[in-house]
């Protein structure tokens, strides 16, 4: 055969299977320009003159990585959608007289063309587009930074190495899928799985529990320690779980259905129930894919559109002063020292210190047992967070002139309540003088992580000695209790800036005259910024990750249209020569569909559900306390989702309709 054969073969065959081909190219060309973008902004030499550059470009690479490795498995299951409608076009070539490397050849053609025109164009699309891209990314973190984006060499090559290396691979499997296959089983490949599905009832039951567990830890979790530790492992049953009950879970459901004759002897029933057996047994990994993807989808853009909208609110808690300084191993002398300097500096650069307050306190981590705070053998998994301090520090806080006996404190409860009149902390009873409800003095953002207590002694002898009866010390090795200074300051901005590095030089001197004293002095405007940085990019990578999984489903749906309308034109056939009308076998398959299609959403949206807890848990890492704004943003999300969702489904039909008409 002339050399001409082989592209001529290839562009054929594109042009002919184009309602296949296209919409893989698309992916191919929207995938590689989302890898480009993000490798490009990620790599950009003036993020470093960003605050929070460190954060921002870990988040970035992060995004860039999840991006990579979802490109590797998507690009191969839609390459195996594209070969399973193949398959007896390439049985009829082998019929036909072609030998399994003549096949090869125009395979290699195939690919190298779809692969070109897709790295071709996405690579030119991701080069125009990463700059509108970078300059949304700096609008969403306010920076005020300026200088110029670059398209790095590393990025592009970067890119081409990574999909160079997919193209080859789904190249050498569709090779490998022709060679080992022979002529009748490729001309009859399309049409496999024709046998009535088995209801594996033990697979079914492992799904149901692997979802039901997933589920349990979600919905009973604590705290944010906790949902750190079981986020992973919820998510890793989940998805097994749903795996598992849509392969199987479902057929054993459809089946049990199938053996209730009254029910399923019913026209209506009797060809809804038997198609939908045979399409679950189909398209149960695909439907369990679009079910997991549009939970990522909806969990992802969620939660970041909470942290954006609540950027402020986070702000406040994380620095509810101006400045604040975390110490640790501070004396008496060492803390009036840091006030004096505050006020020296202030007066020297015209600036006046307003709201200045310190407490002195000693955090512990304890078990709680109903009224006690056990100090030994703690259980990671009910972990909570005590910090203690006396009720003349309190007071000189507070304003108040509270009184306390040594058998007396006060519980300062900062979410959940403590709800008993005594509390039992080591190997004493002390009765609940008083419980205060969020108080914000001490509400810091380790104690609201750890679902912890404040508690106020009547004196420091008391707090000394339980700490030296505890091995779960939060800061252990130290003589002196922790401080924490915080304090407003108004001024020029230019001034301030002044001011707060000034603070930061002199806090560092007293370091480094002192050999175990640990020093931290934050402030809001820097803070900010950094948090800005955090929050932001995660919204940016929540939004890409979320059109990625988005565009997924809406090609996995695509695909999942024609397969079946090139199955059910068959069918449709068949039920009109048994005697049903052609309304009444539309309204069958279109049943059948809907069913189908929509289990999914339903699925994705009750896992949402019961991710809600978990998720609202882990925000709080973040310093987002706000529940009510992250079930508007869920909801929101979810009704959008289902919007674009239905929009794409109707779509999609229209190409389904077409075929089986």
């Amino acid at each position: 055969m002339r050399n001409s054969f082989y592209p001529k073969m290839a562009v054929t065959n594109i042009r002919k299977n184009a309602r296949m081909y296209l919409p893989y190219m698309l992916t191919c060309i929207c995938t590689i320009i989302m890898y480009l973008v993000m490798s490009a902004i990620s790599g950009n030499p003036g993020i470093d003159e960003m605050q929070g550059s460190e954060s921002l470009r870990m988040v970035l690479q992060l995004g860039q990585s999840i991006i990579a490795i979802f490109a590797v498995i998507f690009l191969f299951y839609t390459n195996s959608f594209l070969m399973k409608r193949r398959m007896k076009e390439l049985g009829l070539y082998s019929i036909l007289g072609l030998e399994k490397r003549h096949m090869g050849r125009i395979l290699l053609y195939e690919c190298i063309f779809t692969s070109a025109v897709s790295l071709g164009i996405g690579l030119l699309g991701g080069i125009l587009i990463s700059k509108l891209m970078f300059l949304i990314l700096l609008k969403l973190i306010q920076t005020n930074v300026d200088f110029e984006f670059i398209m790095s060499g590393d990025a592009i090559r970067s890119t081409l190495i990574l999909f160079g290396i997919i193209f080859v691979c789904t190249l050498i499997s569709n090779l490998f899928t022709t060679g080992k296959s022979n002529p009748i089983e490729l001309l009859y490949g399309g049409n496999k799985g024709e046998k009535e599905p088995k209801a594996r009832w033990i697979t079914a039951l492992i799904g149901f529990i692997c979802t039901a567990t997933g589920y349990i830890m979600a919905i009973t979790v604590k705290s944010p320690i906790d949902a750190i530790i079981q986020f992973f492992i919820a998510v890793l049953l989940v998805i097994v779980g749903t795996y598992l009950l849509f392969i199987t879970g479902s057929i054993a459901l459809l089946k049990i259905l199938k053996k209730n004759k009254t029910f399923y002897y019913k026209q209506k029933h009797f060809t809804s129930v038997s198609g939908m057996i045979y399409r679950m047994k189909q398209n149960a990994v695909g439907l369990a894919n679009i079910c997991i993807l549009s939970t990522g989808v909806l969990l992802s853009i969620a939660t970041t559109i909470s942290l954006n909208i609540g950027i402020e609110e986070l702000i406040h808690n994380m620095y509810p002063e101006q400045y604040n300084v975390t110490s640790y191993n501070a004396t008496n002398d060492n803390v009036d020292q840091m006030k004096n300097i505050v006020y020296e500096e202030a007066e020297k650069n015209n600036i006046q210190i307003k709201d200045y307050y310190y407490y002195r306190y000693n955090s512990l981590g304890v078990t709680q047992k109903d009224n006690e705070l056990l100090l030994k053998g703690m259980d990671q998994g009910n972990l909570n967070a005590c910090m203690f301090m006396t009720v003349d520090n309190y007071n000189d806080v507070m304003g108040t002139d509270k009184k306390l006996s040594e058998n007396d404190v006060f519980i300062i409860d900062f979410k959940k309540g403590f709800h008993y009149p005594t509390v039992k902390i080591g190997d004493r009873e002390f009765q609940v003088a008083e419980e205060i409800k969020d108080n914000a003095m001490i509400a810091n953002l380790t104690i609201n992580m750890l679902d912890g207590y404040g508690i106020v002694f009547a004196n420091q002898t008391i707090i000394n000695e339980i700490c030296a009866a505890s091995d779960s010390g939060i800061n252990e090795g130290s003589e002196e209790p922790d401080t924490f200074i915080g304090f407003n300051a108004d001024g020029e901005q230019k001034t301030l800036d002044h001011y707060t590095n000034v603070l930061h030089k002199r806090m560092r001197a007293m370091l480094e005259e002192h050999e175990n004293l640990f020093i931290n002095l934050s402030d809001r405007d820097s803070g900010a910024s950094m948090l800005r940085a955090s929050i932001s990019s995660f919204l940016f990578i929540g939004v890409f990750i979320g059109v990625l999984f988005l565009m997924a489903t809406v090609l996995i749906i695509y695909y999942k249209q024609i397969s079946e309308g090139y199955e059910d034109k068959e069918r449709f056939s068949i039920m009109q020569k048994v005697g049903m009308s052609k309304g009444e076998v539309k309204k069958s398959i279109r049943s059948q569909i809907l069913t189908v299609f929509f289990l999914p959403l339903v699925v994705a949206i009750l896992h949402v559900a019961a991710a809600f807890n978990m998720m609202s848990k882990l925000l709080f890492m973040f310093g987002l306390f706000n529940t009510n704004l992250f079930v508007v943003c869920t909801i929101g999300t979810i009704i959008i989702f289902a919007i674009i969702y239905s929009f794409v489904f109707a779509m999609t039909a229209k190409t389904y309709y077409k075929i089986v008409g």
